[in-house]
């Protein structure tokens, strides 16, 4: 998106916003309630790809910030905290309220089994863009926007 403007974002829960701190390695923020909480520093390309594989891309800040917003694929589940120690899941028409140990339990579950879950999500969605891909359509963006200077 040619027009992404840092001012006027509106984060929504769910945003991803990606920093390449160095050569190939990345540090991830993700916003939720209400906060960017960080995700882990020193991720690779190709880390960063698969997570961002089924967003949607806003943009890119003059600080370099690359933000994602999750597509209706990816928020098939959505997590509100709706009072201490109380959580409510949603997917599917599916309602479940939790406290912090379970939703820790099942964050636990998925960290566990991420691999076996990745391909049943890659054998249920399309081809996502790749890095490079996303990268060259950047540039064509900025390059149009130029060139209407």
């Amino acid at each position: 998106m040619a027009d992404f403007n840092q001012d006027t974002y509106q984060p929504m829960d769910g945003d991803l916003y990606i920093v390449e701190v160095r050569t190939g390695r990345f540090t991830m923020y993700r916003y939720s309630f209400q906060s960017w909480e960080q995700l882990g520093a020193g991720h690779s390309k190709q880390d960063v790809e698969a997570l961002v594989a089924p967003m949607q891309f806003l943009g890119e800040s003059k600080g370099f910030r690359r933000y994602y917003r999750p597509t209706q694929a990816a928020e098939a589940l959505t997590v509100e905290k709706i009072a201490a120690n109380r959580y409510r899941l949603r997917s599917r028409g599916q309602v479940m309220t939790v406290d912090a140990q379970a939703l820790r339990d099942l964050t636990d579950w998925g960290l566990l089994h991420m691999c076996e879950l990745e391909q049943e999500a890659k054998q249920a969605q399309p081809p996502a863009k790749s890095y490079e891909e996303i990268e060259t359509e950047i540039q064509v963006i900025k390059e149009e926007v130029n060139s209407q200077d």
